[in-house]
This record gives structure tokens, C-alpha cells and sequence, in this order.
């Protein structure tokens, strides 16, 4: 079967929007200099008892479990990192789980990934926590995401949830964070994410808590407006020929 030249061009103008879209998209890229990557448990009964793991070494891809735990009290982050340099898509995302069962322990699991973009990129956070924790407990969590220009030495983004009783707020509930931001060439940014949960207000010897959720981080080339007007010229031709 032939093809005819109507049919053909219109084609052939469809596949050259797209791969034009595609080479505008693929000249952003963007480094990972830099991470500090950590969970802990605390018994703040004992001065100096901890437990934890900690890492700062950059890989990609990167996939590990790493945790902290007292007697059965335990603080566990999964981590799924991988990215492309040269073409600016990437992902790192974290799962978090604590779990308190004994008075006046504190349990936190943070990270900094800090990157430079070479081209403007577009990064998108979604994170979500679930916890639940004895009723009339003091039990204080503190969920936050931020993103700081290091370069201009201010936040662009700061956010904290917060949950428990000891906040007058619900023994159970979801925390959720969603953003989005561009991110300048050239400039240095850090993204800073923390769960910080403890019962160390409670003279209380009962009283437990679970917590439970993630932080993903996408990372993708913002369209250039060169992409787009391209995109829209093609578009009526994409239209015509899905009508036919």
C-alpha cells in the first residue's frame, strides 16, 4: 500500500514537531553535586542514646535501605534515585517509616540533595504522611519540605506540616505536601526534606505511634517557547488527520 503525498506530509510535519520538541527539551541537563541522606532513633532517657545511618556519597542510580533502631523503636528510609544528566529527567524519591513504642523517644529522617542546573529545569514534589498515634498522647510530628537558593542565600520554597496532640491537633490524620518550581541555570539549590516525630513531652509510660509515607522529586526540562510554537503550528495538522 502506498501512501499518499497529503497523508505523507502531514506525517512527516507531525514527526518533525516532536522531534523538534524533543531536541529544544533535551539541551537542559543539571548536576548532582551534593546529598546528605539520614534517619535516627533518639532516647532522650539516656543522653548520648542513638542510633542511625547516614550517607553523603553521590550515585546514580542509587537504591538502599538504610535505618535506626532502639529496642523496638525503629526509623527506616528507602531510597529509589536515578537520573539523566543531559536530559534533565530524573527521579528521587524516598519512602519513610517510623515506628515509637517507649516513652520520650524522638525518631527523624531527613535528606539535602543539592543540584546545579546548566538549563532551566522544572522540579515537581509530592510527598504524603500518615500517621496515627495513641489518643491523648503528646506526641508532636513535624512533616516540611523546602527548596533554597544557595546561590542567593534564600528560600524559594518552605513548607511544614504538622500533626499530634501535642500541636492540638488530631491523634491520626495525613500530611501532604505538592510543588512545583523552576530552577534557574546556573544557580546552586538545595531540597531539604524532614519527618521529625517524639513523644519527649509525655511523662506518659504508654503510648505509641506509627508513621508512615514518602517524598518523591521529579526532575524535567522546561519547554522552551521556541518548543511550544512549534507544537501549536503542528497541532491543527495532528487535528486534520486524526479527523480523517
Amino acid at each position: 500500500m502506498f501512501v499518499g503525498s497529503k497523508t505523507l506530509h502531514r506525517s512527516l510535519a507531525i514527526w518533525a514537531t516532536v522531534a523538534l520538541i524533543h531536541v529544544e527539551s533535551s539541551k537542559a541537563a543539571f548536576q548532582v553535586i551534593n546529598w546528605d541522606l539520614a534517619t535516627g532513633v533518639q532516647d532522650l532517657s539516656f543522653p548520648g542514646s542513638a542510633d542511625g545511618e547516614f550517607r553523603t556519597v553521590v550515585m546514580n542510580p542509587y537504591q538502599e535501605t538504610i535505618q535506626g533502631q532502639i529496642g523496638s523503636n525503629q526509623s527506616i528510609s528507602q531510597f529509589s534515585y536515578s537520573w539523566v544528566r543531559d536530559l534533565a529527567q530524573g527521579t528521587f524519591d524516598t519512602s519513610i517509616t517510623h515506628t515509637i513504642r517507649s516513652p520520650r523517644i524522638r525518631s527523624i529522617s531527613g535528606g539535602e540533595i543539592t543540584i546545579v542546573p546548566d538549563e532551566d529545569i522544572l522540579v515537581s514534589v509530592n510527598g504524603s504522611m500518615i500517621y496515627a498515634h495513641t489518643p491523648g498522647d503528646d506526641f508532636a510530628l513535624l512533616f516540611g519540605f523546602g527548596i533554597r537558593d544557595v546561590t542567593a542565600n534564600q528560600w524559594l520554597y518552605q513548607e511544614v506540616r504538622r500533626g499530634g496532640n501535642l500541636f492540638l491537633l488530631p491523634s491520626a490524620g495525613v500530611l501532604d505536601i505538592q510543588r512545583q518550581d523552576i530552577l534557574m541555570a546556573g544557580r546552586t539549590y538545595r531540597l531539604d526534606y524532614v519527618l521529625d516525630d517524639n513523644n519527649t513531652s509525655d511523662s506518659l509510660p504508654t503510648g505509641i505511634l506509627d508513621a508512615e509515607g514518602f517524598v518523591n522529586v521529579a526532575v524535567q526540562p522546561v519547554p522552551s517557547p521556541s518548543s511550544l510554537s512549534v507544537a501549536i503550528l503542528g497541532l491543527p495538522l495532528l487535528l486534520r488527520r486524526t479527523r480523517r
